[in-house]
């Protein structure tokens, strides 16, 4: 066997392996399901056979879509056909976590394979650019009124928003910049996790249940002040009027008790 010959067989025994070895590729979203949080993706990158002829790109099915967070807190977004992507794929085949989320041996051999692919939604081609990304944090692609209906703790959904609205600050007077969104119909008693939330507007306001005023926005803090005990301060809109109440929880049990609002007016000096 002369060396040309070796060295053409294993140049073709690289270039078999490599083709079969998938790592990442940019695609396109198809469909998505809503349920299941997974997508069919068309990938953007084509093939050639060994005859020249291109090869048509396989769809991937049933492709977890990747959203940031935790079991308590996280952010999501519509998906939509049309949306691009970037796949990226598993080192062996993910589908006995996937179905169990449990640790486990693969159920198939098979490593680096077009079935074992999660997308993360977001990479954009130059033609599909953003126009422009400010130098301050931003948020794009939903009305106030639709931010108004973000999850808050309390609620069904344990997943927390926060959201930078700069613009329902200035309504209020107020010039934080995290927050979370205190929705219509809330009940401030259910506000009682540590942070930082607030009513963008009075509409919201004169519709929440516990809140001690209506007819304006606010922000309310929440703080640990002992062991079991906290406190709810409210910042009444633009004005130098503050409301303050306390409450008693034991560790992560929801408070057993809430006293009385106490307001605080301010006198020039």
């Amino acid at each position: 066997m002369n060396e040309e010959f070796l060295h053409a067989a294993l140049e073709a025994l690289k270039e078999e392996i490599l083709s079969s070895l998938h790592c990442a590729l940019p695609g396109t979203v198809q469909s998505f399901d809503p349920a299941a949080q997974t997508v069919s993706v068309l990938p953007a990158l084509r093939r050639r056979a060994a005859s020249g002829a291109l090869l048509p790109a396989p769809l991937l099915r049933d492709v977890p879509v990747f959203y940031p967070g935790t079991r308590q807190a996280g952010m999501t977004w519509p998906v939509s056909a049309g949306d691009e992507c970037l796949v990226i794929f598993s080192d062996a085949c993910m589908d006995g976590w996937f179905d169990t989320a449990q640790a486990t041996l693969p159920p198939s051999p098979r490593k680096h394979d077009l079935s074992d692919a999660f997308a993360l939604v977001g990479f954009r081609s130059r033609p599909n650019a953003l126009p422009a990304v400010p130098e301050e944090p931003a948020f794009f692609g939903r009305s106030v009124p639709e931010v108004d209906a973000a999850f808050i703790p309390g609620s069904q959904n344990p997943v927390q928003s926060r959201v930078i609205r700069e613009e329902l600050d200035d309504k209020m007077g107020l010039h934080s910049t995290y927050a979370t969104v205190i929705r219509s119909g809330a009940d401030l008693n259910d506000l009682y996790e540590p942070g930082d939330y607030y009513s963008a507007t009075s509409a919201v306001t004169n519709s929440l249940s516990n809140c001690p005023f209506t007819g304006i926005g606010f922000r309310m803090f929440v703080h640990r002040t002992a062991q079991n005990y906290y406190r709810q301060t409210i910042l009444r809109g633009n004005s130098l009027q503050t409301y303050i109440r306390t409450f008693h929880r034991s560790g992560s049990a929801a408070p057993d008790s809430f006293g009385a609002w106490n307001r605080f007016l301010t006198e020039p000096v």
